[in-house]
């Protein structure tokens, strides 16, 4: 399945859970068709999208989402356009990643426990297990092992969840790199980072050592 399929999906689950630390949500793929929606040039899309509201970009948000959704052919010209056009530019992508929904670390590490707990039925988690990452790194211990990661250029986030049958563990990163100076070599090594803290215990108490001494 697509990462932003399975991100609408869990968009959709989020809605339903009452977070309170975690901004207003809302679909994740209309913003990047926003510059070819507003312009046809970069530098004037830029200039349209710096300037907008809050509501005004809920409200466009909503628009473009309709038009995805509706309109196959206005969706797919946008897109086209944002591809011979070039409307994603590093200063507007920068700006899609400033608008992004933004919450904590410690809400997301509660909420794949939850997720477990009290949230999905047992026939969600088997579906759930299959959307994200887990089955093909999970060993005969554990019971679940959920991951879901997302990036940008500026931006790394991930929340895992992994349960034995002994102990479970919940453990959420976000890294912010605002003039993606970093962006590369973290792109290369996040996700198996992230994974081996869940699955190597000595690892995972170098690190615990590392950050409390």
């Amino acid at each position: 399945m697509s990462s932003n399929a399975c991100t609408d999906y869990f968009i959709d689950r989020l809605k339903q859970a009452g977070l309170t630390e975690h901004d207003e949500l809302m679909p994740l793929t209309p913003k990047l068709l926003w510059s070819s929606y507003v312009s046809d040039h970069r530098r004037d899309a830029f200039k349209q999208m710096s300037g907008v509201s809050h509501e005004q970009y809920k409200s466009l948000m909503i628009e473009i989402f309709n038009i995805m959704k509706n309109d196959p052919e206005h969706k797919k010209a946008l897109e086209e356009k944002m591809t011979k056009k070039n409307l994603l530019s590093w200063r507007i992508q920068s700006l899609l990643t400033q608008k992004m929904t933004r919450s904590t670390t410690n809400q997301y590490a509660h909420f794949m426990k939850r997720l477990q707990d009290e949230l999905l039925t047992t026939e969600e988690k088997r579906l759930f297990s299959q959307i994200v990452l887990g089955e093909t790194v999970m060993t005969e211990a554990d019971q679940y092992f959920w991951y879901k990661g997302g990036s940008t250029l500026f931006v790394f986030t991930a929340a895992l969840y992994r349960k034995t049958d002994t102990s479970s563990m919940s453990i959420s990163l976000f890294i912010n790199d605002p003039k993606a100076k970093n962006s590369h070599w973290i792109g290369e090594v996040f996700n198996e980072f992230m994974v081996t803290i869940a699955m190597d215990r000595t690892f995972r108490q170098q690190l615990i050592q590392s950050f409390t001494t």
